[in-house]
């Protein structure tokens, strides 16, 4: 396990783990190997908690610092908050892929799944707040807003699909059920009954 926390755990210039092969949105291909990933944190946070779990509740020894790993992680993290919405990462030119200019699901939700949230619950609810606002309709939760009109190398893959086609500004089945849980997640249970 240690092996493995080593071989995810790589950082670059933004403080967000390399993408490498890529994260839950292969479409995002564009990034590059060294690019940064803001889900790769949360999602890593969430498994590095599990991790001193065990540690905690079995006995478990690991030789890496989860608590020190998941402080680096949540800091990454807040540095992509725009005062809204979290930035979904960065090509390895240095690039951002969201921030202002575009919102994406994953990182709003995922602040609450992680539990990063529980950390700073006011920007839990913001990033909600603007996750519902900005992606909500009568069918799910839109994947990103706006969506691309036009083939753009550093976003990769997701820009060369059709606007409202699978990633790119559409309702992606997948994505929605980690907004919907992260709506329960924080007990907004009206908000949570989409399509009704």
């Amino acid at each position: 396990l240690d092996a493995g926390m080593r071989y995810v755990l790589v950082y670059g210039p933004n403080e967000l783990l390399e993408i490498g092969a890529g994260d839950w949105n292969d479409a995002l291909s564009g990034l590059g190997l060294k690019g940064e990933s803001l889900w790769l944190n949360q999602f890593a946070y969430y498994a590095l908690a599990k991790m001193k779990r065990f540690r905690d509740e079995y006995g478990i020894q690991f030789s890496t610092d989860i608590e020190g790993q998941m402080e680096r992680l949540y800091q990454g993290v807040i540095k992509g908050w725009n005062g809204k919405w979290f930035t979904r990462g960065y090509h390895e030119n240095g690039t951002p892929v969201g921030g202002k200019d575009r919102i994406f699901l994953l990182p709003q939700a995922w602040f609450t799944i992680s539990g990063m949230g529980k950390r700073d619950p006011e920007k839990a609810k913001l990033a909600l707040d603007q996750m519902v606002e900005r992606l909500r309709n009568d069918h799910g939760l839109l994947i990103c807003d706006p969506g691309w009109n036009q083939y753009d190398p550093i976003s990769g893959n997701i820009s060369a699909l059709a606007p409202g086609l699978a990633e790119n500004f559409a309702i992606y089945n997948h994505a929605s059920a980690f907004g919907i849980y992260a709506l329960l997640t924080a007990g907004r249970f009206d908000e949570a009954k989409i399509g009704r």
